[in-house]
């Protein structure tokens, strides 16, 4: 897809690189304007012409319009649960795919809205929920940036996961410095329900020093830190936890008293985003 002079001259004012990949979600809205546009229209007409075909005395004709019309309906709501949308959400859903984000070197654009350098960015935060019927996971990435604006980046825009995953390492990698200088200086940093300082981890209450970390990392949309003899565990829901993947090499590195590296994601996690 070819990026837009607009959209391309917003890029350079903020000095975001080079253009990446654009990320559509008017396409899969257009498909489903096509596909449930006409069940849509077809209802009302349906059942006014029940309502005529009833008074005018033509019961046969009215009861199977009215039939038809309950049909019309029960398609458009079987084809949006078919997609994990509940038909009272609908509207919401229809602008959220009525937008396109553009993926630059430096950051992103996003149409209708603004255009964020990786800097401008403070955390994300990641959740994903498993559609029954499809067996898909619909994931949802919230974006902070350092203003306070939220974008919000999910299930409209096609391979939101690719996307999101992009925008997770991009943030992590330029959060986790900041975040072992400030724990280094003898600040406490609350991540979530996590507070971290230079001697330990800490969740309500429950605490694990650094020398008796085993392991930190990511599982089945699970944050954990655990001690080597797995006597204690500290857990969180990943979409508790902005940053997820900072918060889990910060830790990894005050545990080994190392250096923060560029290689962020780098360890043992195999997926930078979290599976629910």
């Amino acid at each position: 897809m070819s990026f837009p002079p607009s959209v391309l001259e917003r890029a350079a004012d903020r000095k975001l690189g080079e253009p990446v990949r654009a990320f559509d979600g008017r396409v899969g809205l257009r498909r489903a304007l096509v596909w449930a546009g006409p069940a849509v229209l077809a209802g009302p007409v349906l059942v006014l012409a029940a309502v005529v075909l009833l008074a005018a005395g033509h019961s046969a004709l009215g009861t199977a319009s009215a039939v038809l019309a309950v049909g019309a309906a029960g398609a458009v709501v079987s084809f949006a649960r078919s997609r994990g949308i509940e038909p009272v959400r609908v509207p919401a859903e229809l602008r959220s795919r009525n937008r396109v984000v553009y993926l630059f070197g430096g950051g992103f654009v996003v149409e209708p809205g603004g255009a964020y350098g990786w800097d401008d960015l403070v955390s994300v935060g990641v959740s994903g929920v498993r559609h029954a019927t499809q067996g898909r996971t619909r994931y949802r990435f919230l974006v902070v940036a350092a203003d306070g604006s939220e974008i919000v980046l999910d299930r409209g825009l096609p391979d939101v996961r690719d996307l999101g995953e992009t925008v997770l390492m991009e943030v992590a990698g330029r959060a986790l410095p900041r975040l072992l200088e400030r724990v280094r200086g003898g600040e406490t940093v609350r991540m979530g329900p996590f507070e971290v300082c230079a001697e330990a981890v800490e969740k309500e209450g429950e605490r694990l020093a650094w020398p008796a970390l085993g392991e930190a990392g990511v599982d089945n949309g699970v944050v954990y830190v655990r001690t080597r003899d797995d006597v204690c565990s500290l857990t969180a829901i990943a979409a508790q936890v902005p940053n997820t993947v900072a918060f889990v090499e910060l830790c990894r590195a005050l545990a080994a008293g190392e250096e923060v590296g560029a290689g962020v994601g780098d360890g043992e996690d195999e997926d930078a985003v979290p599976r629910p």
